[in-house]
């Protein structure tokens, strides 16, 4: 998986500080099916017959500091993979994910609400609820 994405040419998306690959504008292979088919294999009762339905990918220069921002993911399960060998991350403090103990379930906001306010307003107010009580996932390759 690695080496499509290293060497694929369907980065199109720009980001201010980095590019995105979308299953729908061309990141796509067997191999990311096979991945599915293998995960639900080995966590039939969290993914059950889930199909796999959204795929994106970033890739990032060596001296861009910031990844992807505090969002939102429209999903009953997400699951990250992180293919950039260990002893490349620059700094091992940091990268991985913040999953935040906050959810849109019980209020009027979509994801999208949630993720499309551009002050901030609507994820802060969720975030703020919880106390921005969350978990820590560091970058490890292949995790």
């Amino acid at each position: 998986l690695r080496d499509f994405a290293e060497l694929s040419t369907v980065w199109f998306k720009e980001y201010d500080t980095y590019l995105g690959a979308m299953m729908w504008s061309g990141f796509s292979t067997p191999l990311l099916a096979q991945i599915a088919g293998e995960l639900r294999a080995a966590f039939p009762e969290v993914l059950c017959d889930m199909a796999l339905q959204y795929v994106w990918a970033f890739k990032y220069d060596d001296k861009t500091t910031q990844g992807v921002g505090t969002h939102a993911d429209e999903a009953a399960i997400s699951v990250n993979l992180w293919l950039t060998p260990d002893d490349e991350n620059l700094d091992p403090e940091s990268g991985g994910l913040l999953v935040y103990d906050a959810t849109v379930l019980g209020t009027n906001l979509t994801a999208q609400d949630y993720n499309g306010a551009a002050d901030g307003s609507a994820m802060a107010r969720l975030l703020n609820d919880t106390g921005r009580a969350n978990v820590t996932v560091p970058y490890r390759e292949n995790r």
